[in-house]
């Protein structure tokens, strides 16, 4: 990550609770997901300000009445969002609009990240925010990448694709 800027700022693990039926019988799958957040600081003037943040997380199938089910499987990139967001400073995702998609490479296959736009508070001021999501399978896992930057800084998007195409399996 040091060849984009990007420091590793946090680990966490966001728990995934889900519904299954299986059997005609309802299970509750509750997973674990590791979690880890990188910055980049950007030097504006005599200040330092977040340039750029990037989070990914893996999360693991489980075994539901014999059958592999992963709780996020099904979700979208805003749901996707929605969940992981609080890394992000997203507060609403009401507020966030899907701009566009693009295609990416992320642990060794083709993957289409959604970029969303939003306003947010950035190190305490209201900033424009591009967002970008996109997931990758690795074995039964489902890896999530999640990043955004302001969109006065537009060539972070670049920074975006190559930590995306950079993730490794179990979602660093």
């Amino acid at each position: 990550m040091t060849d984009t800027g990007y420091e590793l700022n946090d680990t966490d693990t966001v728990t995934v609770e889900r519904q299954f039926t299986v059997a005609g019988r309802d299970r509750t799958v509750v997973v674990n997901n590791p979690q880890r957040v990188y910055h980049k600081p950007v030097a504006v003037g005599n200040r330092t300000v977040t340039g750029g943040v990037f989070a990914t997380a893996s999360t693991p199938a489980i075994n539901v009445a014999g059958s592999p089910r992963n709780p996020i499987a099904e979700e979208s990139h805003r749901e996707l969002l929605g969940r992981f967001q609080s890394n992000l400073g997203v507060a609403d995702t009401a507020t966030v609009e899907n701009v566009t998609t693009h295609e990416a490479v992320m642990l060794g296959s083709q993957t289409t990240v959604t970029q969303f736009e939003t306003n947010l508070s950035v190190d305490g001021e209201r900033r424009e925010f591009a967002i970008y999501v996109t997931t990758a399978r690795a074995g039964g896992d489902i890896v999530v990448a999640i990043g955004g930057h302001p969109t006065a800084f537009a060539d972070e998007r670049v920074a975006i694709m190559r930590l995306i195409y950079a993730v490794e399996a179990g979602g660093r």
